[in-house]
């Protein structure tokens, strides 16, 4: 059942990026993000990763109006992503543990997707955090960690630390 529940959220996820979450601008070599520009870096079981594309934004309508979705794409496309509810979209901590639905709304969720040979590996998140340093109708900063393991061998569990985003959020 779960497995069914959290599969739900991830497509549900996936059709709100494609349908309604704008892309941000691609990242330069520079250090820091200027005004329009967008990173996101992390480190993988010990490996520095780094997104290459990115769609970010603030979701415009339906029951997730207001919501911050935030992905970011290496360079094999495996990607952290996040949705967090208008509420939850405020400087601040949030704990990434369960995925919870509420009556109308997704209220948190943060994930990976991998890769192997060019193949999707999708990973449940067992832990994690997100932190808001900096919101605003155009910008989010802050760092994450996640905690996951393969869905389908429990026994391959990946670390990711040291995540730092600062990305543009557009509206539709």
């Amino acid at each position: 059942m779960k497995t069914q529940i959290t599969k739900t959220i991830k497509v549900a996820f996936l059709m709100l990026a494609t349908i309604s979450i704008f892309s941000c601008s691609k990242k330069d070599d520079a250090p820091a993000a200027a005004s329009g520009e967008s990173t996101m870096t992390w480190t993988l079981n010990g490996v520095n990763q780094s997104a290459k594309e990115f769609n970010c934004g603030i979701i415009p309508s339906s029951v997730f109006a207001g919501s911050l979705a935030m992905t970011g794409y290496a360079a094999d496309n495996s990607y952290p992503s996040f949705l967090l509810s208008k509420e939850q979209a405020v400087v601040g901590t949030i704990a990434i543990d369960a995925v919870t639905l509420g009556p109308v709304n997704l209220t948190l969720t943060g994930f990976y997707v991998g890769k192997n040979g060019g193949v999707d590996v999708d990973y449940d998140t067992t832990g994690g955090s997100i932190t808001i340093t900096e919101i605003s109708a155009t910008r989010a900063k802050g760092t994450f960690r996640l905690n996951v393991q393969n869905r389908a061998n429990a026994n391959e569990k990946i670390d990711i630390t040291n995540g730092i985003f600062d990305v543009e959020l557009t509206k539709q």
